[in-house]
């Protein structure tokens, strides 16, 4: 885990999972220099974050951390995995829309999105799950081209495109991996659904079909986690 911070008495900013997995990639074959999205450069030889967005405004370079089980910090390597942005954002109201979806959405849990990109597949029985995986990264590298991050895509294509060659169940839980890290794809892809975008279904439909599959395919069941789960929110 890495972390940043502007000085002694700020708090520690966490990268996503993405950056620290380039970041760590790069710590790991001795590179000096990480080159983020945002004019961002990650010096590992010195120990800097530096935003060359913000030279101009004079401001010092950022120190850098990497966090590990046996840490001096080990309560805020423990506390790694708090994501407030993603699982305390403020919920969407909305009515529920299952009786107006089209018929045979109801198949996909009412999911229209779903149910939308296997109709445009008409040869989806036959089509290898590898090469909806690909499909998949494709889209996601659209998507990171789209808004900016598109350094954080490339790494996911890369470290994600082996797995295409390897079995259903394996392909269904990098997906689960891939949607679970913190990054761009979970926000796209939550907003997506939640505005139930239809323009995003050739580069969100696979993925998408993907983590449904690994949710009701009856082989993938033992892997599923069954329980209680909490919702926080912040009431005013």
């Amino acid at each position: 885990m890495w972390q940043w911070r502007q000085s002694p008495s700020n708090e520690w900013q966490n990268y996503s999972d993405i950056e620290t997995a380039i970041i760590e990639d790069v710590y790991n074959r001795y590179g000096n220099r990480v080159e983020l999205e945002d004019n961002v450069v990650v010096d590992l030889k010195q120990g800097l974050h530096i935003n060359n967005a913000n030279k101009k405004k004079n401001e010092k370079a950022a120190e850098i951390r990497r966090l590990s089980p046996d840490c001096d910090d080990a309560e805020a390597f423990r506390n790694r995995r708090q994501r407030n942005d993603r699982f305390c954002s403020a919920p969407k109201m909305e009515q529920n829309t299952n009786a107006n979806s089209p018929l045979g959405a109801a198949n996909w849990n009412g999911s229209q999105f779903v149910f939308e990109w296997q109709m445009k597949c008409p040869n989806l029985e036959s089509l290898p799950y590898g090469d909806i995986m690909r499909q998949a990264l494709e889209g996601i590298r659209q998507e990171g081209r789209e808004i900016g991050l598109e350094k954080q895509a490339q790494w996911i294509v890369d470290h994600f495109m082996p797995v295409t060659k390897e079995s259903f169940e394996n392909i269904c839980q990098a997906c689960i991996r891939l949607y679970t890290m913190e990054g761009f794809v979970y926000r796209v892809l939550n907003t997506t659904l939640r505005d139930n975008n239809l323009s995003k279904i050739d580069t969100l439909g696979p993925l998408c079909y993907l983590l449904f599959q690994f949710n009701f395919a009856p082989e993938l069941q033992n892997l599923c986690y069954t329980g209680r789960v909490y919702r926080s929110a912040e009431l005013t």
